[in-house]
């Protein structure tokens, strides 16, 4: 029935005048389609020729002027202009089909002003269900939304100019802010309501919504950088929590690699004393000189063994803390500065273990080219140099 009352009106010259649309001039073909509008009191009169006559005149093939009532015509589904479907349909989406003239569209078939229309009306919904109290007065719907500090009354006040105004990516970002604010519980839908709040205190009532449509970039930006402060922050004092818990970690297994070998290293220089002590310098070749150097070489030879493993130790502790910064890929650098403290420490004991490492084997090995000077001091070479 709509497609056949669209067919009629612009098929033919209209015009507008208050109420009521005009039709000039038009051909009866479909006595159906009139007697259900004249049925359903959409039309007003008939005039042909001049004189006023009724449905029951009218034949195939009579020129006439009909007077529609723009009104009864909305009950059908078809609007003059947007505006009106606005207006009529401010805050429900018709569930019947519906035709909007001006911008010649079908609900069917509808486009990017309908698409527009439809995530309005949506982004109104979720408002209203994150809304402490929601009323209407003098057809306006309106709802007053709170926080721990401020609250905002928001007139659900908008025309078919603002619908006209917003284009795809606005819609998209609308339907965005929908989603987030239907989350329930959600931390991202808190931050964007006192966003809201913060965004539209300052303007006048009748403006708040109008403005958030046509500026619905710009608040969406901003809450949701608002959402990535948010979560940054806190990502970043968790993760560095851990990082520095577990940097602690590894400091501690770092210096016990040292720590807890203290007193077996305590060992080396009392042993080196006892040996240098006991060495008869007068005679080198002695038994027990033999002995105690022999001996201190095998002692060397057990604390190597047991520096090793230290190293070992570290060198284990080292790809575990290279593994574990391996995992925040994402982080990189966050964690190359919290761990910058334990890779000095690793370094500086790694050193240290070198260190005794070498002057354990430097002793003995000193001691035995001393002992070997003293030995060619006191019996020299004698070479017979006379002829025989």
């Amino acid at each position: 029935m709509l497609d056949q009352l669209v067919h009629i009106i612009n098929s033919s010259n209209t015009e507008i005048v208050g109420e009521s649309i005009f039709i000039q001039s038009h051909n009866v073909r479909d006595l159906n389609c009139l007697n259900l509008l004249n049925t359903r009191n959409c039309i007003k009169s008939f005039n042909r020729n001049g004189d006023i006559v009724v449905f029951e005149d009218l034949r195939v093939g009579d020129s006439v002027n009909i007077e529609l009532s723009l009104y009864e015509l909305t009950e059908m589904g078809y609007y003059e202009n947007l505006d009106r479907f606005v207006k009529k349909n401010q805050y429900t989406i018709p569930t019947h089909q519906f035709y909007v003239r001006d911008i010649n569209c079908f609900s069917t078939e509808c486009g990017a002003i309908i698409n527009a229309y439809t995530a309005v009306i949506s982004l109104i919904d979720t408002i209203k269900e994150n809304a402490k109290h929601c009323y209407s007065e003098a057809g306006d719907d309106f709802s007053i939304i709170f926080r721990e500090d401020k609250a905002l009354l928001l007139p659900f006040v908008y025309s078919a100019t603002d619908i006209h105004n917003i284009s795809e990516n606005n819609i998209s970002n609308i339907n965005k802010v929908s989603e987030i604010l239907k989350n329930s519980d959600s931390k991202e839908k808190m931050i964007f309501v006192n966003e809201l709040i913060d965004f539209l205190s300052t303007k006048d009532d009748n403006d708040k919504f109008g403005f958030l449509l046509s500026n619905i970039d710009s608040f969406f930006e901003r809450a949701n950088n608002a959402y990535q402060y948010y979560i940054r922050d806190f990502s970043y004092n968790k993760l560095q929590a851990e990082l520095d818990n577990e940097a602690l970690e590894y400091s501690k297994k770092i210096q016990s690699v040292i720590n807890d070998a203290q007193t077996k290293l305590i060992a080396i220089p009392t042993a080196f004393v006892l040996a240098v002590a006991n060495i008869d310098f007068e005679n080198i070749l002695d038994n027990k000189n033999i002995g105690i150097v022999l001996s201190l070489f095998v002692f060397v030879v057990l604390i190597d063994l047991f520096i090793r493993n230290q190293k070992s130790a570290l060198t284990f502790i080292s790809q575990n803390i290279d593994r574990y910064k391996k995992s925040f890929k994402t982080t990189n650098k966050v964690v190359q500065e919290s761990f910058e403290t334990v890779d000095k420490e690793w370094k500086k004991q790694n050193r240290r273990v070198a260190i005794i490492r070498c002057i354990t084997w430097s002793v003995p090995i000193i001691l035995l080219i001393v002992l070997i000077i003293f030995l060619l001091t006191q019996k020299p070479i004698n070479i017979d140099t006379t002829a025989q």
